[in-house]
């Protein structure tokens, strides 16, 4: 499985549990950006799946310390 299609598979497992509004603060994307991927199927650049990736990879590091 690639990065892209794990990076997008966390995301929509989790889109009813998650706050995206909140979630693009943390990331540093433009209001909207997560938004847009989870109501209107817009693809992610490989950027913001890197950024996602690192991200749900540190609370995981944390969560397993």
């Amino acid at each position: 499985m690639s990065k892209r299609e794990r990076v997008e598979n966390v995301l929509k497992e989790l889109e009813n549990v998650i706050s995206i509004l909140p979630l693009e603060k943390e990331l540093g994307f433009s209001r909207g950006k997560l938004y847009k991927f989870f109501k209107d199927g817009r693809k992610l650049s490989s950027k913001d799946i890197n950024t996602i990736d690192k991200y749900l990879q540190k609370i995981l590091d944390k969560y397993y310390d």
